[in-house]
């Protein structure tokens, strides 16, 4: 109440509203001294009419994402553009203010290559506005230069540049960009461009997952068990095989343990096979047992059915229903191969 009081006096003295919530509706509102409440859509476009820019941004922001106003894609849109320094959304950046705002810019290229306000995507248009935020004072912005190079490496709006593309995500990377980290990590495990390089895959996948990034922490387990393969197959020693294994299987299992993730069933399934084969830790039928009993047993939402559909394979097919397995049982093979003809059909997607 004091800090309330202190601010009322603050901005009033100064002949400023001050922002507030409404009890019954949750909206913001401005009051002013006199008494009147003003709305905040109103109140913002005043300040934008008096040349801030910084309030039209704020405005789409909250329109956006429906933050203490009403959500209006629409309007969200046409809000942004003016942030970015021009009129309409389909405005094209070279007649932009210069005093445009550079995450407005990347804002607004996001809203037009996702077609955020149903009014047609236009991924060209989005890419022209990355670029122009980049030479028009956006180029330390680590999203900035990584939304354009996922555009330049996929080709969206326009030709596709590998090594353009590559060379932005490095410069958010500097910035430790978990955007830009994963798809560096992926661009070097695939070899796009160049030669595939696991352990430099690794290093990306590894400082996303530092950065709290469950797919780079997932990718970073996958990545660390081929690269253990290959040192494998080149006869390196079975010590740094197993660093690398021992890795992968911490890796994980953070992912495995943590129930927000809906990384978690695939999690899962891999743990289940390490703990089988004896990668990372020595061989434990019963652990892997409780790994894929936990991924088959998730929630049936769509977006664990291919996970449990694959941890209940294994344990039908393999664990009880091969005779050479420890966990060999013939009714519970049979239990699993119902459970699993009872998954409704999905397309498939398993991990990469």
């Amino acid at each position: 109440v004091t800090v309330v009081r202190s601010d009322l006096c603050k901005r009033w003295s100064a002949g400023e509203p001050l922002k507030a919530v409404r009890n019954d509706t949750g909206l913001y509102v401005w009051l002013h001294a006199d008494g009147r409440e003003q709305p905040h859509a109103e109140h913002m476009a005043v300040r934008h009419a008096a040349g801030d820019l910084r309030a039209a941004y704020e405005l789409a922001c909250h329109l956006r994402d429906g933050e203490g106003i009403e959500a209006d894609l629409r309007e969200a849109l046409r809000w942004m553009a003016r942030a970015a320094g021009v009129r309409e959304p389909g405005d094209a950046p070279a007649t932009a203010s210069p005093e445009g705002l550079p995450a407005a810019m990347c804002e607004l290229s996001k809203m037009l290559r996702w077609d955020t306000a149903g009014l047609g995507a236009d991924a060209a248009l989005g890419r022209a506005w990355l670029l122009h935020a980049i030479a028009h004072g956006g180029a330390d912005d680590a999203a900035t230069q990584a939304q354009l190079g996922y555009m330049l490496c996929e080709g969206e709006g326009g030709e596709r540049d590998l090594e353009g593309g590559v060379r932005h995500y490095e410069l958010a990377a500097e910035k430790n960009n978990t955007m830009a980290l994963y798809n560096l990590g992926l661009a070097h495990k695939l070899g796009e461009p160049g030669e595939p390089d696991l352990a430099r895959a690794i290093g990306y996948f590894r400082r996303g997952h530092e950065a709290g990034d469950t797919a780079a922490t997932m990718q970073l387990g996958r990545t660390l068990c081929l690269h253990a393969e290959a040192l494998a197959e080149q006869g390196h020693g079975e010590a740094e095989v197993n660093v690398l294994y021992a890795e992968a299987l911490y890796a994980r299992q953070k992912v495995a343990e943590d129930s927000t993730q809906r990384e978690q069933g695939w999690a899962c399934y891999e743990l289940g096979w390490m703990r089988f084969r004896g990668q990372g830790a020595p061989e434990d039928a019963a652990a892997a047992e409780r790994w894929l009993l936990t991924g088959a047993a998730l929630d049936d939402c769509e977006e664990n059915l291919e996970s449990q559909r694959a941890c209940m394979e294994v344990l039908a097919q393999t664990f009880y229903g091969d005779p050479d397995s420890p966990l060999f049982d013939e009714d519970k093979a049979r239990e699993w191969t119902q459970r699993l003809l009872a998954l409704p059909a999905t397309t498939p997607d398993a991990p990469a």
